[in-house]
């Protein structure tokens, strides 16, 4: 695989910071912890300001999303009213690559690195000395493709965000090992073992077939590649955590060329999340889960209700629960990665509503309206 060096995203990860407290500079007088660079953030009076308070003293850690969501919300003010449609589009695509890269890790660091992506992406929009390439669709240059794996990555979006995001992780762990040319060879070696052994496991061999991205053989060999290619930047980001070496790479050799389908992140494409709420459900696996989980809980239920009338208002009330969620719980900038506390909310309520499904529909007819609007975040312990 060909990778061009030019930057899809921006991302600045700093070292995490010692407690607010014992950094004046990091909070209001009179203020410390979460609260006080909350505060401080909120009294910036540009993206640029907010931006290099918040590279100064993020803290490496889940309260980062609290903090990147303010920036966030600072910076899209200055330019988002202004963005075309189509700006708009690549805006939400980078927004979501952030997410995308570490929504299958576990760990607040993790959540610390999606959402300072997230504040620096929102940084370069906002900044109108930074020249902006809309996002391809791949890491190279499609119109240049010429082995099979580079024209599945082409001929498919999905493929074509896996192999994006890929490229950055394997680019910063290069860029990483600069001080140790041994590794860095033996990184630039496996990656490119890796990818012959991709190739081979998802039949994507030059000569093997004529390629035809709607064939079903083709379809099977998009998903397997893609599934891959997850797992690689995923691995590749954890060996990164503590350092890449030799050792780290070899444990992950035969694991990281691992060819399935890639895992269910929500009920819904986790590519084309179109509401806040659906972009917190796809940027956690946790929420993820529990939207798949409850998602066949409403199934099921949709299905054995008796009569049209019932099934009318279980989809109703289910559909403004949603919208009940979504108002209720604190979910971020647009685009953005929810803060902590927006995720348990969501999370909580998405719990509630699967026990609720269940309880109000064995209820008598007059009863059930009543029990399945009973909106609620927590549940009453009374």
């Amino acid at each position: 695989m060909r990778y061009f060096g030019f930057l899809i995203l921006s991302i600045l990860l700093v070292a995490a910071q010692p407690a607010l407290g014992q950094d004046n500079s990091c909070a209001k007088p009179g203020e410390s912890g979460i609260e006080g660079l909350e505060n401080l953030l909120r009294e910036q009076k540009s993206c640029k300001a907010a931006t290099a308070l918040l590279r100064e003293c993020r803290w490496g850690s889940s309260a980062d999303t609290s903090f990147s969501a303010i920036v966030v919300s600072i910076c899209e003010k200055e330019f988002y009213p202004q963005l075309s449609k189509a700006d708009q589009i690549d805006y939400g695509d980078r927004m979501q690559l952030c997410a995308y890269r570490y929504a299958g890790q576990q760990g607040t660091l993790y959540m610390s690195m999606a959402a300072t992506c997230q504040s620096e992406v929102a940084a370069r929009f906002a900044d109108p000395n930074t020249a902006r390439e809309p996002l391809g669709r791949a890491s190279f240059n499609c119109g240049e493709a010429v082995t099979a794996l580079e024209k599945a990555i082409c001929s498919d979006r999905k493929l074509g965000q896996a192999d994006l995001v890929l490229a950055q992780s394997y680019r910063e762990a290069v860029a990483s090992l600069k001080a140790d040319p041994e590794t860095r060879g033996a990184l630039i070696a496996d990656q490119r073992r890796w990818l012959d052994r991709v190739a081979r496991k998802c039949d994507l061999v030059d000569g093997s077939r004529p390629f035809s991205a709607k064939s079903l053989v083709s379809a099977k060999s998009l998903a397997c590649a893609r599934g891959a290619f997850e797992k690689r930047f995923a691995l590749l980001d954890g060996c990164g955590e503590a350092g890449i070496s030799i050792d780290c790479l070899a444990e992950t050799a035969d694991g990281a060329a691992d060819a399935a389908d890639p895992g269910l992140r929500a009920s819904f494409d986790c590519d084309k999340p179109s509401t806040p709420l659906e972009i917190a459900i796809c940027a956690d696996t946790d929420l993820g889960q529990a939207d798949i989980r409850l998602a066949a809980i409403y199934e099921n239920a949709r299905k054995t209700v008796a009569g049209e009338p019932d099934r009318k208002l279980l989809v109703e009330s289910q559909r403004r629960w949603l919208a009940f969620v979504q108002g209720t719980c604190p979910l971020g900038a647009v685009g953005g990665i929810p803060p902590v506390l927006g995720r348990a909310c969501v999370r909580s309520a998405f719990e509630l509503r699967g026990k609720q499904l269940t309880a109000c529909l064995s209820k008598p007819d007059i009863e059930r309206k009543a029990c399945l609007d009973d909106f609620r975040i927590l549940e009453d312990k009374k």
